[in-house]
C-alpha cells in the first residue's frame, strides 16, 4: 500500500507527498509504473497503477458517495488509533478503503518568530488551511494565531481573500501550494515559497529563495523602510519647490543658482534613496 500511494504521490509537491516517497525510498521500495494520473486541488489524485485505479487523498475524496458508508467506519479507525488530531489522508480502490497514512506536523523553526513581529508591527496573522479543523486549531493555537479556517478550498480561500479586501483591508499572502495560486493572485502583495510548487511561484509577487519565514519578516521590514525614505524625500522634493521656485520666478534667485540648487536638491534624493541598500545588502538581513 506504500508503494502504491508513494507511487501516485510522483505527481505532487505536497509535504505529504515528500514525506510518503522518502518513507518508500527509506524500505527500498520499487515504484510501480503509473498511468492515467490527475490531481484534484485540495482534494487528492486518481491514478491507474498496475491494473487498478486507485484514488489518494481526503476522505471524501477516496471514497465518494457510492463508497459513502465506509467513511465512518475509517473514522472510527483513525479515532480508536489516536490520530484524531493528526492529518491524513485515505488509499482506496474501487470497492473501497485500502489504507490510511496519518502526518505529524512539525512546524518551522522561525514560524513563532515570524507570527509574533506581525503581530508587533499591526499585523494580523490568518491561517487558511485545506486540512481538517483538528490539526489547523492545534497548529493555530501553537503559533498564538487567533483566526483559522479549516477545510479551505482553493476558491473559498480566494474568496476569504476578496472579501477582506471588500471590507477595506490590504491582504499580504505567504503560500506554498499548488491550491495557494488563486489566492496568492489574488493578494495585494503575496509571497510563495522556493521549495512550493512552480504554479505557485508564478503567480507570486516575491519568492524567498532560501524558503526561510525569517526572510519574510526581513522583506517587510526592508519594504517598510523604503516607504519612509520615499516619503521623506516627497516631503524633501515638495518643500523645496514650494521655496524655491516662487523666488525664482520673483528674480530673486538667478537662473545658474536654481539650476544647482535642483541638481543639489536631486543628488540629496538619491543620496537619501540609498540608505535603503543598509537593510537590503548588509544590515537587517535575518541570517
Amino acid at each position: 500500500m506504500l508503494a502504491i500511494a508513494a507511487t501516485m504521490e510522483t505527481m505532487s509537491t505536497h509535504p505529504y507527498a515528500r514525506a510518503l516517497l522518502n518513507a518508500a525510498k527509506t524500505l527500498s521500495m520499487s515504484l510501480a509504473p503509473i498511468s492515467d494520473g490527475r490531481v484534484e486541488a485540495s482534494a487528492g489524485i486518481e491514478a491507474t497503477v498496475g491494473q487498478t485505479r486507485y484514488r489518494l487523498g481526503k476522505i471524501d475524496f477516496a471514497l465518494p458517495e457510492k463508497l459513502a458508508l465506509q467513511r465512518s467506519s475509517v473514522a472510527a479507525i483513525v479515532a480508536n488509533e489516536g490520530l484524531a488530531a493528526s492529518s491524513y489522508v485515505v488509499l482506496a480502490d474501487e470497492t473501497g478503503a485500502l489504507a490510511v497514512f496519518a502526518f505529524g506536523e512539525r512546524l518551522r523553526e522561525d514560524a513563532p518568530e515570524l507570527v509574533d513581529a506581525a503581530g508587533a508591527r499591526g499585523v494580523e496573522v490568518v491561517l487558511l488551511s485545506g486540512d481538517r479543523r483538528e490539526p489547523v486549531q492545534s497548529v493555530a493555537r501553537s503559533l498564538g494565531i487567533e483566526r483559522a479556517f479549516a477545510h479551505q478550498t482553493p476558491d473559498s480561500k480566494r474568496s476569504w481573500v476578496a472579501g477582506q479586501q471588500s471590507a477595506g483591508h490590504r491582504v499580504a499572502m505567504l503560500g506554498d501550494g499548488l491550491n495557494d495560486a488563486p489566492v496568492i493572485a489574488q493578494a495585494d502583495v503575496s509571497m510563495a515559497l522556493a521549495g512550493g510548487s512552480m504554479l505557485a511561484q508564478t503567480r507570486a509577487d516575491f519568492i524567498v529563495l532560501n524558503s526561510r519565514l525569517g526572510d519574510v519578516e526581513f522583506a517587510f521590514a526592508a519594504a517598510l523602510r523604503a516607504r519612509r525614505i520615499v516619503r521623506q524625500n516627497l516631503v524633501w522634493a515638495f518643500s523645496y519647490n514650494v521655496v524655491v521656485i516662487p523666488l525664482a520666478a520673483f528674480g530673486l534667485v538667478s537662473p545658474a543658482l536654481a539650476a544647482a540648487g535642483m541638481a543639489a536638491s536631486s543628488l540629496a534624493v538619491v543620496a537619501n534613496a540609498l540608505r535603503v541598500r543598509h537593510v537590503v545588502i548588509g544590515g537587517a538581513r535575518p541570517r
